[in-house]
């Protein structure tokens, strides 16, 4: 949840829940959708992409979490 931008409409916990539903359906497509390998595969690049804004949410509010308590150490992830 300290990934999590404050500018977001939704609350935290269905942030965190959607995109961990977001990335079990991306990989099972991955798994067996292989004829769709290809969009699925894309779709997920820019899913992760948007989702590593939260690294940088994190860094820039210097929210503390998973032994992230340091910007240095929010900075190298």
């Amino acid at each position: 949840m300290a990934q999590v931008p404050k500018a977001l409409p939704f609350s935290e916990d269905f942030v965190v829940v959607a995109s961990g539903v977001v990335e079990i359906s991306l990989g099972l497509g991955l798994l067996l959708l292989r004829r769709q390998r290809v969009p699925i595969g894309l779709i997920a690049a820019t899913f992760f992409v948007a989702v590593f804004l939260g690294n940088i949410s994190q860094y820039l509010n210097g929210a503390s979490a998973f032994g992230l308590d340091t910007d240095t150490k929010r900075f190298a992830r």
